[in-house]
């Protein structure tokens, strides 16, 4: 009886466990993310520096 009740108590702490090592991963969506993170090409020297104006009138609000 002992055996069988540590047994059980064993499985129901892996069970427990799962859902928290598969959390661990994230996501489809987000392993999709990081993979395409990762596929970002980067330059090997600095090319120079871009600067991004808001225009005087916001066109796309009229």
């Amino acid at each position: 009886m002992r055996k069988m009740f540590i047994g059980i108590t064993a499985i129901a702490a892996l069970a427990g466990s799962l859902p928290a090592l598969a959390a661990d991963r994230g996501s489809s969506g987000h392993q999709a993310q990081t993979r395409g993170t990762r596929e970002i090409p980067h330059c090997t020297r600095n090319l120079g520096t871009i600067a991004i104006v808001e225009p005087d009138n916001q066109w796309w609000r009229e």
